[in-house]
């Protein structure tokens, strides 16, 4: 049998505190209670010298559901009893989180401790004819409020029996019988880090949410499951463990007339116009949920497999869809000319004019000189020209059909 590995966690459920002003909340974070792993069923130790409590003895954080970046609070006491637990005493943060997470404890809307810890060391044993992986030595890391129960024999506020509905202990098939009680297992590797945890965390959550397994993902954080089991797990639950080897396997079942008139288009604005499909696409998208194990709500879009296998639509090509698309004839946008600004400038203009016009022009200016004291200055004088100007004329047609004339 493979030891585990990393930061475990199991979960407990309490009781909010019967006054609203305490300080500190005592809780029992622990016990002997068989749970449930990937790797069998575990057993956690509370001897005395099982348990190593530095890190709870020393300030352990209160988060909740395992996340070290949402710290809550932290431990105050710790101590393992006679009666085979764990228990703690935790002070709650003034934060505003702190304050909205210990109002949630007072008015009993969490109900679940769950402690995360990290295996040392472990033995195979046999119990009443079944195998066991009894934790012999083993160190709590942290103290979380979380959803998901895994063992409900203690919590905070109160001390629990055992319930009589926990799960019967299973054989591990893959240890052979000689093994059993004489195997050690000691675990050097190195534990899970915060970071990994949270990115562990957020794909199983994300991949609870896609396939409609969210408690069981919430579980699984709390059993230490790896991605790629619980990846296998959803398989076998949602598709019994088989892929998919034959694209005839997805279809739906549409029509090729219905395949064609199905529209993603008007799937998109009927839930924009009016919150909810309507029509073909309402029908074939609850087919398609059914078929494909997806949500099946009014305001979701399952596309059939043979819409999106036979139909390549585009508007850029007319027998491929282009030809429904309409064309709307707008205002017209008129040519941009070029326009002087002379008049603006303020010349001088002249109308009326039927024959050539001539104006004289000057070309040339005298010279200016600069003298000495007593220097005698050099003549010069300006030039003139003549500017000439002739008729020109102007013009331009344009031909407009009369069915341009009737649309215009």
């Amino acid at each position: 049998m493979n030891a585990p590995t990393g930061i475990q966690y199991r979960t407990v459920m309490f009781e909010k505190p019967e006054a609203a002003d305490v300080e500190e909340f005592g809780m029992a974070c622990s016990s002997e209670e068989p749970v449930e792993r990937s790797f069998g069923t575990e057993v956690l130790d509370h001897s005395p010298d099982s348990v190593d409590m530095g890190r709870m003895k020393s300030g352990a954080p209160l988060l909740v559901n395992h996340d070290p970046a949402d710290h809550v609070g932290v431990v105050t006491q710790a101590s393992v009893d006679s009666d085979k637990r764990m228990r703690a005493k935790v002070k709650f943060s003034k934060s505003a989180r702190g304050r909205e997470i210990r109002q949630d404890v007072l008015d009993g809307i969490r109900t679940q401790v769950s402690v995360g810890y990290q295996i040392l060391q472990g033995a195979v044993e046999k119990r009443e004819g079944s195998e066991i992986f009894r934790v012999t030595r083993w160190q709590p890391m942290e103290v979380s409020l979380v959803a998901i129960p895994a063992d409900q024999t203690v919590g905070v506020g109160r001390s629990v029996t055992p319930q009589s509905d926990v799960q019967p202990v299973q054989p591990l098939n893959s240890v052979q019988p000689t093994q059993i009680m004489e195997k050690q297992i000691e675990v050097t590797q190195q534990g899970e880090s915060p970071a990994d945890f949270t990115k562990r965390k957020a794909e199983l959550l994300a991949r609870g949410k896609q396939y409609g397994m969210v408690e069981e993902a919430y579980e699984a954080i709390e059993r230490g499951t790896t991605i790629q089991e619980f990846t296998d797990k959803v398989l076998a639950k949602r598709f019994n463990g088989k892929p998919v080897a034959d694209s005839k396997e997805a279809i739906v079942g549409l029509s090729e007339r219905e395949t064609k008139q199905f529209s993603i288009r008007k799937a998109i604005m009927d839930i924009v116009d009016t919150g909810a499909l309507q029509g073909l696409e309402r029908e074939a998208s609850m087919a398609a949920a059914t078929k494909y194990n997806r949500a099946s709500t009014q305001q979701h879009i399952n596309i059939p497999f043979e819409v999106m296998s036979k139909r390549a639509d585009t508007a850029g090509t007319g027998s491929q869809g282009g030809y429904g698309i309409q064309t709307n004839v707008l205002s017209l946008v008129e040519l941009l000319r070029n326009k002087m600004r002379t008049a603006q400038a303020g010349v001088k203009q002249m109308a009326g004019l039927v024959g050539n016009v001539s104006f004289p022009k000057q070309t040339g200016a005298a010279t200016l000189n600069w003298l000495a004291e007593t220097a005698a200055n050099t003549g010069s004088s300006q030039t003139l020209g003549q500017v000439n100007m002739t008729p020109h004329r102007a013009a331009a047609f344009t031909d407009f059909s009369r069915q341009i004339k009737v649309r215009f």
